[in-house]
This record gives structure tokens, C-alpha cells and sequence, in this order.
């Protein structure tokens, strides 16, 4: 099983392009977000946010998706999330390597876009949370971090624009056929 992570910011097209890539190839897709909400455990965890809150969310997903994977027929499983967010304080937290390596990550994709482009797809969504510059810093730690991530793991990254669904589809191509 080939294992492709696709990360980056809040609104940049992360689940879209996954979604539109799972119809055209068949693969299975998982958001760290939703493995995250459905662990039992998830709404004690945000109600009493410790100081290793993060790292007992990444514990979380990490348990989930490996569970979830192991009874997969698939070939290529993709999963969405993030390479750094932000704190309660909007610091920024990097996810460190070790977490993309228990998930054993094949393959990385770190999407960005015009921070226009996501400002307007938050909007829609009623996240209000990010301000323009909170946005730039984000998108450029998340870059940043896949850049490490992926230099420290020896994967391949592929950075590819939102706008540019072709490079996406190409790379996921090479997995599934």
C-alpha cells in the first residue's frame, strides 16, 4: 500500500482535490480532521485542552488512520491534513516528521494558492479566525515544514498550486495505475 499525504492550508482545496481525484482513480481518502472527530475521546480532549493537546491529537489520528488501513484493499490511500497549524493563541505548531512516518508517507503534496483565493473560500466556509497575514504565515510554515519533512523522511514533495488540478491528478496517476 502506497501511502500520499496532501497537506496545507485551511482553504486551499486540499479535500476538493482529493474528492475530485477519488472519482477519476480509485484509492482510499481519509481527513486527518474526521479520523480526529470521530475518535471517541475527541470532545473530552477539547473540553480540557492539556499542554500536550496537539500531540494527543496527532496520537489520535495516527492510531485511527493505521487501524483504518490495515483491513484496505486499496493500493494508494490518500490523507489530508496539515504539515504545521495553529495554537488556542494562533501560534504556529509544526507537525513533527516522526508522526509522517508512522503513517508511513510514500509521497507528499503541499498544495498553496493565492492567499485572495483562500481568504474567499474561508469566507464562504464562516471561518473568521485567520487574517490575511495569519494566512502568509501559515501557508509559508506549511511549506516550510513539508519541505523538512520531506527532505528529512527522503520522500518525495511535489508542490503544486490549487489552480493546478493537472500536476495533482499527474502524480496521483502514477500511484494508482
Amino acid at each position: 500500500m502506497k501511502v500520499i499525504f496532501v497537506g496545507g492550508v485551511h482553504g486551499v482545496g486540499k479535500t476538493t482535490a482529493c474528492e475530485n481525484a477519488q472519482r477519476l482513480y480509485k484509492f482510499d481518502l481519509y481527513s486527518a480532521s474526521k479520523l480526529l472527530q470521530e475518535a471517541p475521546e475527541y470532545k473530552t480532549l477539547l473540553e480540557h485542552k492539556s499542554s500536550n493537546f496537539f500531540q494527543k491529537c496527532q496520537d489520535i489520528i495516527v492510531e485511527n488512520f493505521l487501524n483504518k488501513t490495515k483491513a484496505t484493499k486499496s493500493d494508494v490511500v490518500i490523507i489530508d491534513g496539515h504539515f504545521s497549524l495553529f495554537d488556542s493563541e494562533l501560534r504556529i505548531i509544526s507537525i513533527d516528521s516522526h508522526i509522517f512516518e508512522i503513517l508511513r508517507v510514500d509521497h507528499f503534496i503541499c498544495l498553496y494558492d493565492d492567499i485572495n483565493e483562500i481568504e474567499q473560500r474561508l469566507q464562504t466556509r464562516n471561518i473568521k479566525l485567520m487574517s490575511p497575514q495569519n494566512i502568509i504565515d501559515l501557508q509559508m510554515s506549511e511549506i516550510g515544514n513539508a519541505k523538512d519533512v520531506a527532505n528529512k523522511l527522503a520522500r518525495p514533495l511535489s508542490m503544486i498550486s490549487a489552480a493546478d488540478i493537472e500536476s495533482f491528478h499527474r502524480i496521483i496517476e502514477k500511484y494508482v495505475a
